[in-house]
């Protein structure tokens, strides 16, 4: 709406189209403003009658960042009336309203500050403001002779980021990214990257433990150089799902023929996410055997650790979320810490609501029933000083 509305202007106007539309079918009964749920509404309230017939209505207003929503109720003069009013109050305070956050016109933007000096030549079309639902390409080759091995791409929301890196080859790059964060503006970062490694100044020495070496992997892959910066751009996410933690990374890479043999072979015959969830657990914890030592090549992805039947705690937690997305489970892995040491696990949307999954603790006592399947969350928590998401 135009910068001068308000909600009672908005309110206003409404009213007097109920009665242009409506004539002396139309009785005001009441108006009032409350608040419904997280956000302030006016209503109107009236009753129709038509061919002798009496029906009651309400019109609730809404009025957010200068956009109006309206919702409207109507019952018949058989109900009882204050319940319905109170069903409708009910449903109208569970409204939600989720929009591009963004001004198109204000806040678009594309900063290319080294694209020439690396001699980028784009073959997919990226231009700011683009709208994408949840994903976009990103291709194109290296015309002058550096010495690229991997583009380092960030995409972030706010306070939500995920990186991804995209090798190239023979001086080219094709790759799907993704953005994860729902609905709006996501930022895009695209680094030049020389190095070898995918994983940067990541060191196994002979007094590395595993939880110095997560440590040192968390640092790292928030480790560049601003300086080798090829371009930033914005883009619109339109859809409003939340898919980060169904998505493939560098160590949970469940998107391999050999990962998805496995969960089709445990879940073919299976109808719902908990009965899945609960196979894949068994199947790990059947198979594999804990052994808390830390891999001189350091952590294995979810395809080397198929290949083998031997993990430590991180390493469990990575093939179990791996094999949690390749189904459409979302998953992701966290650590808790206290005085006393650091301690791992998986957590998974089920049913509606997070819950843990300690595999690590399960893989290492093997008791005869379950004991750390999709235990409570808060529960949990209390048990640790600080619990954080890993970025894998």
């Amino acid at each position: 709406l135009s910068p001068q509305y308000t909600r009672s202007i908005l309110t206003k106007s409404l009213l007097d189209g109920l009665i242009a539309e409506h004539g002396d079918t139309l009785n005001l009964v009441s108006s009032n403003t409350m608040v419904l749920g997280e956000y302030t509404s006016d209503a109107i309230y009236y009753d129709l009658t038509v061919n002798g017939i009496k029906t009651h209505h309400i019109l609730y207003i809404f009025f957010e960042q200068n956009n109006g929503y309206v919702f409207k109720a109507n019952y018949p003069d058989t109900n009882d009336l204050d319940e319905s009013k109170e069903i409708f109050d009910t449903i109208a305070s569970t409204f939600s309203i989720t929009k591009l956050t963004i001004n198109e016109q204000l806040e678009h933007y594309t900063e290319m500050p080294r694209f020439s000096e690396y001699g980028i030549k784009l073959s997919s079309e990226i231009y700011s403001n683009m709208i994408v639902n949840n994903e976009f390409t990103l291709s194109g080759f290296v015309a002058l002779p550096k010495n690229i091995k991997r583009l380092h791409v960030i995409v972030s929301k706010d306070d939500d980021l995920i990186e991804y890196y995209v090798p190239v080859i023979d001086k080219a790059f094709d790759v799907k990214l993704y953005t994860p964060f729902g609905l709006g503006k996501h930022n895009i970062t695209v680094i030049a990257d020389e190095s070898e490694s995918k994983v940067e100044d990541v060191v196994i020495g002979p007094f590395t433990t595993l939880d110095s070496y997560v440590e040192q992997t968390i640092l790292s892959h928030h480790a560049f150089d601003e300086a080798e910066t090829i371009m930033k751009f914005s883009i619109l996410n339109a859809s409003d799902e939340l898919i980060k933690d169904l998505l493939p990374t560098t160590y949970i890479n469940y998107d391999q023929t050999s990962i998805y043999n496995i969960t089709n072979a445990i879940t073919f015959n299976l109808k719902n996410q908990y009965s899945k969830s609960k196979a894949l657990y068994e199947w790990i914890v059947k198979n594999y055997t804990f052994n808390e030592i830390l891999r001189p090549t350091g952590l294995f992805s979810a395809q080397e650790l198929v290949d083998t039947q031997s993990a430590n705690s991180v390493e469990l937690c990575i093939l179990y979320t791996a094999l949690l997305r390749a189904v459409d489970i979302p998953a992701h892995i966290s650590r808790g810490i206290t005085e006393d040491g650091i301690n791992y696990w998986v957590e998974t949307y089920l049913n509606g609501q997070w819950v843990v999954a300690s595999i690590a603790q399960e893989t290492q006592f093997k008791f005869s029933t379950l004991t750390y399947f999709n235990l409570n969350r808060s529960m949990h928590y209390e048990n640790y000083a600080t619990v954080e998401q890993l970025p894998f």
